[in-house]
This record gives C-alpha cells, sequence and structure tokens, in this order.
C-alpha cells in the first residue's frame, strides 16, 4: 500500500454551509431567518452577513467569520460555535494564513 503524498485541498467554509442547505432542503433566506430566530439580530443583517461571506469570503482570506457569525451558525445548525471557527481555521491554514487569530482555533 502506497503512502498518501498529496493532501486534498480543505474547500472554503462556505462549501459546507451550501450542502448542510441542502440536506436540509433550506436556501439562503432561510438560513438568515434561523440565525436571526437563534440571535435576536434583524433578518436584513443575517442575511447580509451570509451574502458578504459568500461571495468575499472564499477569495479574501481577510473576510473571517468571527465569533458572533459563527455562533448564529452554530445556533442554527444545532452545532457548536467552535465547529464553524474549527473549519475556517483549517481552509485558512490550507491557504496559507496562519495568525495569531487562526492558529489558536
Amino acid at each position: 500500500m502506497g503512502v498518501v503524498t498529496e493532501l486534498c485541498e480543505v474547500p472554503h467554509l462556505s462549501e459546507f454551509i451550501s450542502e448542510e442547505l441542502d440536506a436540509r432542503n433550506w436556501d439562503m433566506s432561510q438560513l438568515a431567518a434561523a440565525m436571526a430566530q437563534a440571535s435576536g439580530e434583524r433578518w436584513g443583517k443575517c442575511k447580509l452577513m451570509l451574502d458578504m461571506y459568500f461571495i468575499v469570503g472564499p477569495t479574501d482570506a481577510s473576510c473571517r467569520l468571527g465569533d458572533a457569525m459563527a455562533d448564529m451558525l452554530g445556533k442554527s445548525f444545532g452545532v457548536s460555535k467552535q465547529y464553524f471557527l474549527n473549519l475556517e481555521a483549517a481552509w485558512l491554514r490550507d491557504q496559507g494564513v496562519v495568525d495569531k487569530e487562526s492558529s489558536d482555533v
């Protein structure tokens, strides 16, 4: 048996979220509504946060999830905010971005 010499690229968190939306038969508006209900934030703010993260995040590693959005996602999907922060940190490391913020996760 050979040794794996090449690791797969870590997908951006937006891909994980998209797969979860598909599995739940939700769209982005429904996720924004779940985030708003879980956090007490306005739906429009949650939708804007999602849109920005999905548009900018995959192409700009400086666009970070942040604790508040990770918490809203975690509550909406029934997992911890750390789950989402860890997924993002793995993607950032794969992109060569290692700093204090992402290396502590």
